[in-house]
């Protein structure tokens, strides 16, 4: 996980998010991943989330990234903290294959709850999350984003241009590492 915050679904704050363009990906031909291959040019939408649905739907796919896939016990991804968050969603056609959350406070925001599915890893949603994620956070007046990023994804936080900050440590027996990045 990117980090540990998030539980009681619930809309969007209006001020992150509703501005400013939908970012669009797409894949690179025939892209290999852990749940099969990619399909070419079926660029997912990368927005904010539209209603609780889409929130629910969000919330489902971080369940199953990391709850199943690694272990991590729900009480810990579900820390209360999601009715506060803009959640941003990857979408192909109604199918939600990605998403990530934002807090802000006092100028920074905490991105969190990074996750795409199984079929989609490789295939640049993360990058197009984070894109979508950094216009969010300009358009609240944030300056900073940190998060706390899996190791074996911080590649992904490399090439969006975050900065790794101290020494690894483990979060829910996975290991992380502190990054940020300066968006305005």
């Amino acid at each position: 996980m990117t980090s540990r915050e998030g539980d009681t679904p619930g809309s969007n704050p209006p001020e992150i998010g509703s501005r400013g363009p939908t970012a669009l990906i797409c894949n690179p031909p025939e892209v290999e991943s852990k749940g099969g291959t990619a399909p070419l040019c079926n660029p997912p939408e990368v927005r904010p989330t539209r209603s609780q649905a889409e929130v629910d739907a969000a919330m489902e796919l971080r369940r199953v990234v990391f709850c199943e896939e690694q272990g991590v016990p729900l009480e810990a991804e579900r820390d209360g903290r999601d009715h506060e968050a803009v959640h941003l969603v990857a979408l192909d056609g109604e199918r939600v294959v990605g998403t990530c959350r934002l807090l802000t406070d006092q100028g920074a925001a905490r991105l969190g709850r990074m996750a795409v599915a199984a079929d989609r890893r490789g295939a640049g949603v993360g990058g197009a999350l984070l894109r979508e994620a950094d216009r969010a956070a300009v358009a609240a007046g944030t300056r900073l984003i940190h998060l706390h990023a899996q190791a074996r994804a911080r590649r992904v936080y490399d090439r969006a241009g975050y900065e790794v900050r101290g020494e690894p440590f483990i979060e829910e027996g996975i290991e992380h590492v502190f990054m940020e990045k300066q968006v305005a």
